[in-house]
């Protein structure tokens, strides 16, 4: 009976060691994959400090769109302008007998 005994805390013993491996391999499973929520809370920032950062680019490149497009209709209006004088100034140099360049 002492034998029997033996050997069923034996087993007891080897069940209880494979569960603290179990348990071993499920913790540094945790360590190597998930997040504390330190770590989580410190991403959460990062993030959100990100986001504040790209709005704040999104806006500044609106405003650029808004001032290139302003730049761009004015040079539309100059060149149009340029050529009327440039125009002007051929009709007048031929009036006046005088040689036009450009």
């Amino acid at each position: 009976m002492d034998q029997e005994l033996k050997q069923q805390f034996e087993k007891v013993d080897q069940r209880f060691e494979k569960m603290d491996q179990r348990f071993e391999n499920l913790m540094t499973f945790l360590h190597k994959n998930m997040v504390t929520k330190e770590e989580f809370s410190e991403l959460s920032d990062r993030v959100t400090k990100l986001e504040e950062t790209v709005d704040r680019l999104v806006a500044s490149v609106e405003k650029l769109t808004t001032v290139v497009s302003k730049i761009a209709d004015e040079h539309i209006i100059l060149k149009q302008q340029i050529s009327v004088m440039q125009d002007w100034i051929r009709e007048a140099s031929k009036k006046l007998g005088i040689e036009f360049k450009l």
